[in-house]
């Protein structure tokens, strides 16, 4: 298979812990692998030693580094790295070890096919209710939109640049599960999509950073009052 250039992105929030051999894996098993890719990270408004770990792995690792000043949240930084890639294709994974960089393999050999690969946890490592929150959503989305995802809202996909132009044309309306959002465009904009099974890790350090414990009822009752505004945006025939 021909390798195709990508944009590599992670948006990072207070993973001290992690980040540093994290960031390293994702180069070395892909970025260092396809010549002409880069690996684009959001330095999203860290108050621990991120974005020094960060700032000091660019002096051995070409990355680029987007910062903000204070913490924009994960669809803001979404935006922003993907209005930076200049890759053909566009992966991104969410950060605090909870993911394999070598399962981007099982992704890559799908894209001459489909544009759209999304992964889907075959076996989670979360927390009782983080199991029920998950297929709860999964399978309100599913029946809602009528549509057929394991995992809707993995952070572990990739797409070609015709999914990023779409995506870019729109103005979200989720906050937190923004990857949710970004599948239904791929869906009701046609393009082909698939999912691939990958690993899953239960977090070392800390819970969630985008969604804690004490967020998820308000994430869960954003999600229920947008589903309407959701498929009025994306999938009205008007």
């Amino acid at each position: 298979m021909k390798t195709i250039p990508l944009s590599v992105i992670l948006m990072v929030h207070n993973e001290e812990e992690t980040i540093g051999q994290e960031v390293q894996s994702y180069y070395r098993e892909i970025v260092k692998k396809i010549p002409g890719s880069e690996m684009i990270i959001v330095d999203d408004g860290n108050t621990d030693k991120t974005g020094k770990i960060l700032h000091g792995l660019t002096k051995k690792l070409p990355l680029i580094i987007i910062p903000t000043v204070i913490k924009i949240g994960y669809a803001k930084s979404l935006r922003l790295s993907l209005k930076k890639a200049k890759g053909e294709l566009i992966f991104y994974a969410d950060a605090g070890k909870k993911h394999d960089p070598r399962d981007f393999w099982k992704i890559y050999k799908k894209i001459n096919k489909v544009d759209f690969i999304t992964g889907y946890k075959k076996h989670r490592n979360d927390p009782w209710y983080r199991l029920l929150l998950a297929w709860g959503l999964n399978t309100m989305v599913n029946l809602y939109f009528r549509v057929s995802f394991r995992d809707i809202d993995c952070g572990f996909k990739l797409f070609n640049r015709k999914v990023k132009k779409s995506l870019l044309n729109y103005n979200w309306i989720l906050k937190n599960n923004i990857t949710l959002e970004v599948s239904l465009i791929a869906v009701a904009n046609g393009y082909k999509t698939e999912e691939v099974p990958i690993t899953h890790f239960a977090r070392s350090y800390g819970e969630s950073r985008g969604l804690p414990l004490k967020k998820i009822p308000n994430a869960v009752a954003k999600i229920l009052i947008a589903l309407p505004k959701l498929k009025a945006k994306y999938f009205s025939k008007g």
